[in-house]
């Protein structure tokens, strides 16, 4: 039965990335292109494993839904969230105060990752200092 994971980017192995991109590859019949990487393979993904094989994988990056330019929020993230909840399939983190209620409505399963203090601050300033 497939096995179905969430991890942030910098929690991924050295091998996930490449295996990621190749069902890219293979989904969009090598019509991905460089460009395409950052939405690929940043943010949080789930993973979908079967047998030990990676066979499944979808991500997203939240805060490149909710910004627009000048860090402002994008007037049609709300639309967004809509649409992807009318979808019945999807995976997301819990925030956006505007959305979190729809969120919950919602869900089938919520997963609470409580991650201690100090990684959570180092993940922070690492990401600060990187510009994500």
């Amino acid at each position: 039965m497939p096995a179905i994971t969430l991890r942030r980017t910098t929690d991924l192995d050295v091998a996930t990335p490449a295996v990621i991109w190749g069902l890219l590859d293979e989904a969009f019949d090598g019509n991905v292109v460089e460009a395409d990487r950052a939405h690929a393979l940043g943010g949080t993904h789930a993973l979908v494993h079967d047998g030990g094989r990676l066979v499944g994988h979808g991500s997203v990056v939240p805060r490149q839904l909710w910004h627009g330019p000048g860090w402002v929020p994008r007037p049609e993230f709300e639309r967004d969230v809509e649409a992807m909840l009318a979808s019945g399939r999807w995976v997301t983190e819990y925030q956006y105060r505007p959305v979190k209620p729809r969120l919950l409505e919602r869900a089938e399963a919520v997963v609470w990752l409580d991650h201690p203090f100090p990684l959570v601050a180092a993940r922070l300033l690492r990401g600060r200092r990187s510009g994500r």
